[in-house]
């Protein structure tokens, strides 16, 4: 079997995702809101004038640029849970659900996935390498969604013609 490069950066991606328990949106309207707000405040305690709104915005867009990577995983992770759902592929929602989204705010420790793949196992009902295989159909669509290099093979190959 060969070895799957994104697997740890796609678990954590998909743990962070469900950590945060919000969308990518909702995330930035935080950030919108937050920034409004500070301004306010600085307006408030200088008894400045002017309108808040022209630099909120470009605080926003300022920090969203800034915290771009996040907001393309959490797109990313949206983008894969809604194709499988358009797939009718729930099996691989609920094995992700259950060993990735478990828990996210508790580090990892050793064996905590496979003993979460065997509840999947039971919970779902199917076998623990058919979990495991879901997993990674689901880490294959998140990398081809985020837009990284996949398939080594297939890169060097084009990389040569």
């Amino acid at each position: 079997m060969k070895k799957d490069h994104l697997r740890d950066y796609a678990t954590a991606t998909f743990r962070y995702y469900a950590k945060i328990g919000k969308t990518s949106e909702q995330v930035k309207e935080d950030i919108g809101n937050m920034l409004m707000e500070a301004r306010e405040e600085r307006i408030i305690n200088t008894g400045g004038t002017g309108s808040p709104t022209e630099h909120a915005i470009m605080e926003k867009e300022r920090v969203i640029n800034e915290l771009k990577a996040e907001i393309d995983d959490l797109e990313a992770v949206e983008k894969t849970l809604e194709l499988l759902k358009r797939r009718f592929d729930y099996g691989t929602i609920k094995a992700i659900e259950i060993v990735y989204f478990t828990d996210p705010n508790k580090p990892l420790e050793k064996n905590d996935l496979s003993s979460r793949v065997v509840k999947a196992a039971a919970e779902i009902p199917c076998g623990e390498a058919t979990v495991y295989r879901m997993l990674s159909k689901a880490r294959r669509v998140f990398a081809e969604e985020r837009g990284l290099r996949s398939n080594w093979e297939k890169t060097e190959e084009k990389a040569s013609i």
